[in-house]
């Protein structure tokens, strides 16, 4: 019981590191030729670049991390669907939002402290809210 929650967060670590390492090199990569191309300018060419870069989270998603866990034992079915680019652009919007924000104060040389808080703040309320609708559905699980 005590070990479970360590080794849970250490599994999600390395998830999302698989997950989500390749899309932020790349979008890191592509900001840095952009901003010294364009300057500020250059950060909405990023932007742009949130389709292709949630296709490859969802490419990472798909064939690097493993889908043997279904519960009825049915095999996972690799391949791209509406509906999950659609979950995977949701996830990398907001990252891609905070990385652009982020620079963009760099940029400046201003304080980051108020992206950090929001950022911070934004997370909180997200996970009380899907904790809450999560306890909706279950009420049994406390």
């Amino acid at each position: 019981m005590y070990l479970f929650p360590p080794i849970l967060g250490f599994v999600a670590i390395i998830g999302t590191f698989l997950i989500f390492s390749l899309p932020q090199y790349f979008h890191a990569i592509l900001a840095d030729v952009l901003t010294q191309r364009f300057n500020r300018r250059g950060l909405f060419g990023v932007l742009l670049a949130l389709p292709l870069t949630a296709g490859l989270a969802w490419y990472c998603f798909d064939y690097l991390t493993p889908h043997d866990f279904n519960p009825d034992g049915t095999p996972y079915q690799h391949g791209l669907t509406l509906q999950r680019y659609l979950v995977m652009l949701a996830f990398q919007t907001p990252i891609t939002l905070f990385s652009l924000l982020y620079r963009d104060r760099t940029i400046h040389a201003q304080s980051k402290k108020s992206i950090i808080m929001a950022a911070l703040l934004f997370a909180v309320v997200v996970g009380v809210i899907w904790g809450y609708q999560d306890q909706c559905r279950h009420p049994g699980n406390q």
